[in-house]
């Protein structure tokens, strides 16, 4: 019985210090509104991070304009990188394009879209 028991505990303490690992289509930009989920990537493409303008206002909100705007984008990043917030700004850019239930029936001005990587253009 003390074997068993014993057993028991060892299982219990291995089971509980198992890691989650993510799923790879569920995005690290998530929110309670809406269950972003990664769709397609782009890899280090060139573009212009602009500061995004409402009503003839500035607002605290940066988008990304790819130069090959028939490609992709422009596109709204959940997560840029402070330093990277400058207007007119020329990177490349690698990321994952996202969507969310419902996406299709709205008119989105900017597409959702997670960083993984960022550098300035040369």
């Amino acid at each position: 019985m003390k074997h068993f028991l014993g057993l028991v505990i060892i299982l219990s303490i291995l089971s509980a210090c198992r890691k989650e690992s993510l799923d790879s289509k569920t995005s690290r930009c998530q929110n309670a509104a809406y269950p972003y989920e990664r769709t397609s990537e782009v890899h280090l493409v060139s573009a212009t991070v602009r500061a995004a303008v409402m009503n003839n206002q500035p607002i605290n909100e940066y988008w990304i304009y790819p130069s090959d705007s028939r490609q992709v984008g422009p596109l709204t990043p959940c997560n840029l990188p402070i330093e990277f917030q400058k207007d007119s700004l020329k990177v490349k850019i690698s990321g994952y394009m996202l969507s969310f239930p419902g996406m299709e029936y709205m008119d989105l001005t900017a597409f959702p879209f997670e960083v993984t990587e960022i550098q300035l253009a040369k």
